[in-house]
């Protein structure tokens, strides 16, 4: 494809409440169930799970996934297999991962997780961040009121 054009992929992603990629891969919560979709041919395959997530960032083999009820899960993107990391995480803002850490803002506040065991560490600032990404050494946060 040449830059700017686009192709629909196969299938209906309608209930889709998070989504990332990993190691060449797409992944999606759709209807509650976690899927591996290849970015070329639009095929997918179910991985483990029954899942209610909000907010998805991978680093590395793994998938980190919020849910709404607070929980994080690290999930691993070539199997499915999962375990729940420490913390408790409501009302879920922007989430990326980068510089070895997650990052993410929970009511308001921006914390640096730890992948391996969930353990987190507030940063400074008040935070209402829709979304955020990393790029080098620094966070962009889109914030609810427009700011960049």
């Amino acid at each position: 494809m040449e830059r700017g054009e686009y192709e629909q992929l196969e299938n209906t992603w309608a209930d889709t409440t998070a989504a990332t990629a990993a190691n060449g891969s797409l992944y999606a919560i759709t209807a509650g169930a976690l899927y591996r979709i290849d970015p070329a041919t639009g095929g997918y395959e179910q991985l483990e799970g029954s899942w209610s997530t909000v907010r998805m960032a991978s680093l590395g083999h793994n998938l980190f996934m919020w849910e709404s009820g607070g929980s994080l899960y690290r999930t691993a993107s070539a199997t499915g297999d999962y375990e729940q990391l420490d913390g408790s995480w409501p009302e879920m803002g922007g989430v990326t991962a980068g510089a070895k850490a997650l990052f993410a803002v929970s009511q308001g506040a921006l914390y640096r997780v730890n992948p391996e065991d969930g353990d987190y560490e507030q940063l400074e600032g008040s935070w209402e961040t829709a979304h955020m990404a990393s790029l080098g050494n620094h966070l962009y946060m889109w914030e609810r009121g427009g700011a960049l």
